[in-house]
């Protein structure tokens, strides 16, 4: 009876790297659909977040995710190729992606003070010149309103200077927008006092919302990389051994 063939170190080295690219197809995929996740779900930053990056950086994981997830195919079918040239290739896209996944990390973290002072700067401009104009602006801020339980930017007296405020057809009898309302009503806003319009300021919220999200983009990125340096160790290691055999 005819002994079956030993695995090579070859022969093993294969499996684990095809096992890593499906380890990777679903981070990417993973990365992906968390990008979709926040660029839909925290749709009122939209308007006054763009110049601070959160729109481009759900993009940014987005587009990270279907590379990954593109790439771990490519690097599956490489590997269950066997061949060298392919390999090669797949390990020098993957090093060079590692790379400059680590230089925009260092990027976003390093701008992330600019990034909220433009978040909040954006705010004011939308409250001070849009809200009441502009349709997408005027209801990203009674969304962001209702939804943090905040009025304006740092209070709700900075609505006392919005072009909204000085247009009486707009405002009729109210201070703040309705949205600004503990219970929101017709002309509930025609008074301010605490028990009825919220007083902290929507900057504070705006704040809260963009360290929440430098963490928790950091930390996926973070996660992703160190899948991608153990990749990169494995595919050069899966190399070697195709040249020796």
């Amino acid at each position: 009876m005819a002994s079956k063939p030993k695995w090579t170190a070859a022969d093993y080295a294969k499996r684990v790297t095809i096992f890593f690219n499906f380890i990777l197809t679903i981070c990417g995929l993973s990365m992906l659909i968390f990008g979709a996740w926040i660029n839909a779900t925290n749709n009122e930053f939209h308007i006054y977040t763009g110049d601070g990056g959160y729109i481009s950086t759900s993009v940014l994981l987005i587009i990270g995710g279907l590379t990954a997830s593109l790439l771990g195919a490519f690097g599956g079918f490489a590997a269950y190729r066997g061949s060298s040239r392919l390999i090669l290739i797949y390990f020098g896209i993957l090093s060079i992606l590692f790379l400059i996944e680590i230089i925009i990390g260092c990027v976003i973290y390093g701008q992330h003070d600019n990034m909220m002072l433009a978040a909040q700067n954006g705010l004011n401009l939308t409250i001070t010149f849009q809200y009441g104009f502009n349709n997408p602006a005027t209801n990203s801020i009674n969304s962001l309103q209702q939804r943090r339980k905040c009025c304006g930017s740092k209070s709700w007296l900075d609505w006392r200077y919005s072009l909204w405020r000085r247009n009486e057809s707009l405002h009729g009898n109210n201070f703040v927008p309705e949205s600004c309302c503990i219970t929101v009503s017709r002309n509930c806003a025609i008074t301010t006092g605490p028990s009825n319009i919220y007083y902290k300021g929507c900057a504070t919220a705006l704040s809260d919302f963009v360290d929440e999200n430098v963490y928790v983009i950091g930390g996926v990125c973070f996660a992703f990389g160190v899948v991608q340096a153990v990749g990169i160790i494995l595919t050069f290691y899966y190399y070697l051994k195709l040249r020796e055999s």
